[in-house]
């Protein structure tokens, strides 16, 4: 029950949590994979994405991402 779909904007709010946040955080995580890292989750589906209370603080989300079983590099060239 502490673990959402992303895509369950009504349960989200009913959580108190903030959907623009929960946004740019999934983006934010993204690019970083993308730009940063070259390390990619090619899965991205609600099914994959979830949204939880922070363990550290309640109050906030936590984005978690799951299931990296179709993962690719790319290499820095290509990220660059």
């Amino acid at each position: 029950d502490r673990w959402h779909k992303s895509n369950r904007l009504e349960t989200l709010k009913k959580h108190g949590f903030n959907k623009n946040a929960i946004i740019s955080d999934i983006i934010r995580g993204f690019a970083e994979q993308i730009f940063v890292t070259g390390f990619i989750h090619c899965d991205p589906h609600p099914g994959n994405i979830f949204v939880r209370p922070d363990p550290k603080n309640p109050k906030k989300h936590q984005v978690v991402i799951l299931d990296f079983g179709l993962c690719i590099d790319i290499s820095d060239k290509f990220r660059q």
